[in-house]
C-alpha cells in the first residue's frame, strides 16, 4: 500500500495534469461554433458539438482544481516539490505513475477518440486508469500500463498502415470488434492479477463497474438527450441508436 504522504504527492502531480488537460479541452471547445444557421436551419447552443467537450473539459478542470487544493492543504504540494529537488533513483515510482497518466490521456485523445467507437474509447480509458491506480499496487500499475501500451501500439499500426481501413471495408465495425476484444482481454488480465487477494478483488469489481457505468450514462445522454454528435459513432453507438429508435 502506498503511504499517505506519497499519495498526496501523487495527487498534486495528477491535479496539475488534469488542470492542463481540462484547460486544453476548453480552449479547443471554444473554437467550435456554439450556434448558427446551416442550410437554412438555425441550431441552438444545446445541440452544438462544442457542448460535450465544454462539459468534459470544465469537469476535468474543476476536479483538477479541487484535487490541487486538497494536495496543498495536506502538504502534498510542498512534499512533491521537495521530492523533485532531492530526486534520487528511488523516486522512479512517481515517474512511472506520471508516465501512466500521460499515456492514458494521449492515447485517448489522439488515437482512440477520433477512430474508435466513443463508448469503447471511454470504457477502455476508464478501465485502465481506474483499475491501475485504485489497486494501489505498483506491480499492477506497471503491468497494466505495459498491457495498455502494447494494445495502443497495435492500434497505431492498424491505423497508420491502413490495415484498419482494409478490415472495415470487409466489415464496418471490425476496428470496434478489435477494441472490444482488447478491453475484455484487459479486464481478464486485471482479474488474473487480483486473484488471491480479497481486497484487490473488491477494488477490481468496483473499478470495473464504474468504468462501464460512466460511458453507459454519458454516451446516451449526449447522443439522444442533448442530440450532440459524438466524435466517433461506431458499433456500440449504432447499436444504442437502433435500440433507442426501436423502443421510442
Amino acid at each position: 500500500m502506498m503511504e499517505t504522504k506519497k499519495l498526496r504527492q501523487a495527487d498534486f502531480i495528477t491535479s496539475i495534469l488534469l488542470i492542463l488537460f481540462g484547460t486544453w479541452v476548453l480552449i479547443e471547445a471554444f473554437q467550435m461554433p456554439m450556434k448558427g444557421t446551416y442550410g437554412g436551419v438555425k441550431n441552438a447552443w444545446y445541440v452544438s458539438p462544442a457542448l460535450m467537450p465544454l462539459i468534459i473539459g470544465g469537469s476535468v478542470l474543476l476536479l483538477g482544481i479541487v484535487l490541487l487544493m486538497t494536495a496543498i492543504r495536506s502538504g502534498g504540494a510542498s512534499d512533491c516539490i521537495q521530492s523533485i529537488r532531492s530526486y534520487t533513483p528511488k523516486t522512479n515510482i512517481q515517474i512511472e505513475r506520471f508516465a501512466a497518466i500521460v499515456l492514458a490521456f494521449v492515447v485517448l485523445v489522439y488515437l482512440f477518440i477520433p477512430r474508435v467507437d466513443f463508448f469503447l474509447s471511454i470504457w477502455f480509458f476508464l478501465s485502465y486508469l481506474i483499475i491501475a491506480f485504485y489497486s494501489d499496487s505498483h506491480k499492477i500499475l506497471r503491468r497494466l500500463t505495459l498491457f495498455y501500451a502494447v494494445i495502443s501500439i497495435i492500434f497505431l499500426i492498424l491505423f497508420c498502415c491502413g490495415l484498419a481501413e482494409n478490415l472495415n471495408s470487409g466489415f464496418k465495425y471490425s476496428t470496434d470488434v478489435v477494441a472490444l476484444i482488447s478491453i475484455l482481454l484487459f479486464h481478464g488480465y486485471a482479474i488474473k492479477m487480483s486473484m488471491g487477494s480479497i481486497e484487490l478483488k473488491k477494488k477490481y469489481l468496483l473499478s470495473a463497474v464504474i468504468s462501464i457505468i460512466v460511458p453507459l450514462i454519458l454516451a446516451p445522454v449526449f447522443r439522444f438527450a442533448l442530440l450532440v454528435p459524438l466524435p466517433n459513432e461506431g458499433g456500440i453507438i449504432d447499436l444504442m441508436s437502433l435500440i433507442y429508435y426501436s423502443v421510442r
